[in-house]
């Protein structure tokens, strides 16, 4: 099989390392520096044609899938025009930044061929699918999350669209926390509505968006989160579960306790980029194109990936009220 990458920063060599461990060729890049391109397909010895503009390249290639590793304001149009062209497209997190966003993309694949995945990659981790099995038949009582990474002046001055809200929109929620709100959703059931509320304590006049949160989540089994990228340091994200007979699980990155006691985890798996990313990239990546060859539906489509993305854009509507997602 054959791929073809639009966006070519920090997350596209993720998936270009992923690809090439896979044995699944690049054939097209894309991206509007064509010397940043030029140095990509040099650095991944890649025999790629490279197209400066989106469109000609979906247009154009034979590729089987299409990633998408751009900012954020650009996924929506990128997957809506694969889609109408009949490609599939596997985009990082998140899809879109908005509701009527996610609605469009919904009304594209109605009358599109292509299939639509995107990168909810610790979905995949080994503790994730650890922690999703054990937990089939217990009883859940309460769950937190909690999340404190680092993101100075220079991570934000180094790439124009992070920290606002018409390119990035937001900042620690949709970027930083989304992964760990997507995985407390994701082992405890879609909340029904929530109370919130984000600042931005330390990044004034960097960014206008937040940097700090605290949310509760009310649904079948209500959750809390709490989360900064005012660090010095990205440490392991923590998710505890408190469960009906007082048992606590823990997931504290990679890691898995109950009780106390750590669980033995047969983790051969390869964290491509930075730790934080996780290990579960590859068998993300792997999955979704078994499914597109086997013409089989992927698990982490538009109506999982929206999913987090409405508990996100409901936290910027809360402001300190209880709203429904």
């Amino acid at each position: 099989m054959t791929s073809a990458i639009i966006g070519l920063g920090n997350i596209a060599t993720v998936h270009a390392s992923v690809l090439n461990k896979l044995g699944i060729e690049v054939v097209e890049v894309c991206d509007v520096d064509l010397e940043k391109a030029k140095s990509f397909i040099n650095e991944y010895n890649l025999k790629a044609n490279i197209y400066l503009d989106y469109k000609e390249l979906i247009k154009n290639t034979k590729a089987d899938v299409i990633h998408i590793t751009t900012p954020h304001y650009l996924h929506k149009d990128m997957i809506v025009e694969c889609l109408k062209q009949n490609k599939n497209v596997l985009c990082e997190k998140p899809m879109c930044i908005s509701k009527k966003e996610i609605e469009e993309i919904k009304a594209t694949l109605k009358t599109s061929k292509g299939k639509l995945g995107i990168c909810h990659q610790n979905r995949y981790n080994h503790a994730s699918q650890v922690l999703k099995k054990f937990l089939e038949d217990k009883k859940v009582k309460y769950a937190t999350a909690s999340l404190e990474w680092g993101r100075g002046e220079k991570y934000y001055l180094n790439s124009n669209w992070r920290g606002k809200k018409k390119t990035e929109g937001g900042s620690l929620l949709i970027n930083q926390a989304y992964h760990t709100l997507d995985l407390l959703q994701w082992l405890n059931g879609f909340p029904q509505s929530l109370v919130g509320r984000v600042e931005n304590l330390t990044h004034k006049g960097i960014i206008n968006t937040e940097d700090i949160a605290m949310i509760k989540f009310f649904g079948d089994v209500d959750f809390g989160f709490s989360g900064s990228n005012m660090g010095a340091y990205d440490f392991p994200f923590s998710i505890s579960i408190l469960l009906d007979d007082k048992k606590v699980v823990r997931m504290i990155g990679n890691s898995l306790f109950i009780d106390g006691e750590q669980v033995e985890l047969s983790e051969n798996s390869i964290c491509y980029g930075k730790p934080c990313y996780g290990s579960g990239h590859e068998s993300l990546i792997a999955d979704f194109y078994s499914c597109v060859k086997e013409n089989k539906n992927f698990s982490i489509d538009v109506f999982e990936g929206e999913k987090v993305l409405k508990m996100i854009l409901a936290t910027y509507k809360s402001k300190g009220k209880k709203v429904r997602i």
